[in-house]
């Protein structure tokens, strides 16, 4: 039970409300800040007639397999089967203020078949490092996505 006269963060999704006190004061501004980035992207996106559907993540991570290889791994609020991916567009990184260390990027999907330029757009953060060194930065290469049903496609 959501506690309804704490101030909602609107997950976008419309029918789903989380509080400040449910995900900790950090997260929520963090919340807040990357869906303002988000937006931003949309409108932009809009503005040169493109017209993105956005998802809701229910939760983002980075596995780290071996010495080098990072896994940034995203699950989905929708039945979508991501192997129908066939393109990944990821915007520049951006600092984000209320939490150092890590980066904000807008990615974009793109799918086999039609409509093929109606991307998807999600927001993802991750830690700028995660090991010391070369091989400690996040290449945002390796992606793993899971949809609702639990299917994971790499």
């Amino acid at each position: 039970m959501v506690d309804q006269s704490a101030p909602p963060v609107d997950t976008k999704a419309g029918d789903k409300f989380v509080t400040s006190e449910q995900i900790g004061p950090d997260t929520a501004a963090v919340f807040h800040w990357s869906m303002q980035q988000l937006n931003a992207e949309v409108l932009r996106l809009q503005k040169q007639q493109v017209s993105p559907i956005e998802i809701q993540v229910i939760d983002m991570s980075v596995l780290v397999q071996g010495q080098k290889l990072q896994l940034n791994r995203v699950v989905f609020n929708t039945e979508l089967d991501f192997n129908l991916v066939e393109r990944i567009m990821i915007s520049p990184s951006v600092p984000i203020p209320c939490k150092p260390g890590f980066q904000y990027v807008n990615v974009l999907l793109f799918g086999k078949g039609k409509p093929q330029h109606t991307p998807i757009i999600f927001p993802y953060v991750f830690k700028t490092r995660l090991r010391e060194g070369k091989q400690g930065k996040n290449s945002l290469k390796h992606w793993v996505f899971v949809n609702s049903k639990c299917e994971e496609s790499y």
